[in-house]
């Protein structure tokens, strides 16, 4: 192998990625209804057993936009040592699905890790594979962080008392006419 090449395990790590594309698409059948390959044909690109077979970049963008979940970026990005960041959050909420997504895969790290286990032994390809689950929820994270950033900065966003930003105002921008503060139980 030269310097330049990519390890076996690395090749594996994106097919299994893609292969994770495919399936949150809907199937081969769904993912080629939306992009210019047959269904034979991306079956040939997560075949384990055909290291020198990839999807073409515009079948990948394709099918992330569709998910609008970058599967095979984060891998690409985990292989060189890097992680994606999204831009920006689409709006506050953002922050509630994104929190609740990232709860819900929370476990696979321990699962997969256990699952590696069984037989005893940790191979390669397995902490690989763990390494890949992990770096998909770094990148969860990371967009609970944008998501976060964005809910602090918007307008529509409730302030809490004393930061004097959009709940301090009344409705109507502080010109009165809103509702009346209500008084303490005491």
């Amino acid at each position: 192998m030269s310097a330049g090449m990519l390890a076996e395990e690395d090749l594996r790590a994106l097919k299994t990625a893609f292969r994770r594309l495919i399936a949150a698409v809907g199937g081969l059948v769904a993912a080629s209804a939306c992009v210019r390959v047959s269904p034979s044909q991306l079956a040939r690109y997560y075949d384990l057993n055909d290291l020198g077979t990839f999807p073409p970049l515009d079948v990948v963008t394709q099918l992330e936009r569709i998910t609008g979940d970058p599967i095979v970026a984060v891998e690409q990005a985990r292989l060189t040592g890097h992680r994606l960041v999204p831009e920006q959050a689409v709006d506050s909420a953002t922050l509630a699905t994104e929190v609740a997504a990232f709860a819900r895969a929370a476990g696979e790290v321990p699962a997969a890790l256990c699952d590696a286990l069984a037989d005893g032994r940790l191979s390669q390809t397995e902490a690989s594979e763990i390494g890949g689950v992990a770096a998909r929820l770094s990148a969860r994270l990371a967009r609970i962080s944008v998501a976060a950033k964005a809910a602090s900065h918007s307008p529509a966003a409730p302030a809490v008392k004393g930061e004097g930003a959009p709940a301090a105002r009344g409705p109507l921008g502080g010109r009165g006419g809103g509702r009346q503060p209500r008084a303490s139980r005491a």
